[in-house]
């Protein structure tokens, strides 16, 4: 391009406008507006998948603390079954051990 070729585009322009119609000016607010909407549309999806996220790991850690109370209470309800067996076969052994060290009293 010549200088005279950009001078005549330059006068027309001025002469002319920059033909920035009134639609121009709308289409600029509502590219704006969608932006804002989009920013703000993306971040609440963001939090939304972070609180489903957290909710996921929270929810994990409650159901293995549970499982763990269940496997507590099945030891303690075993341990309280087997107790009275225990102490029989205490007694058992404390009454073989009273008469096996003491076989000459039941021979006299």
């Amino acid at each position: 391009m010549s200088p005279e070729e950009i001078k005549q585009i330059v006068e027309s322009v001025i002469q002319d406008g920059l033909g920035f119609i009134w639609w121009h000016y709308l289409i600029v607010v509502i590219l704006i507006c969608g932006s804002f909407f989009i920013e703000a549309y993306f971040k609440r999806k963001g939090q939304d998948l972070a609180t489903r996220e957290n909710i996921e790991d929270l929810t994990s850690l409650v159901e293995s603390v549970k499982k763990d109370i269940r496997d507590n209470e099945s030891i303690a309800q075993a341990k309280r079954q087997m107790m009275p067996a225990l102490k029989h076969c205490q007694l058992l052994i404390l009454f073989s051990l009273t008469f096996s060290q003491t076989p000459s009293l039941l021979h006299n």
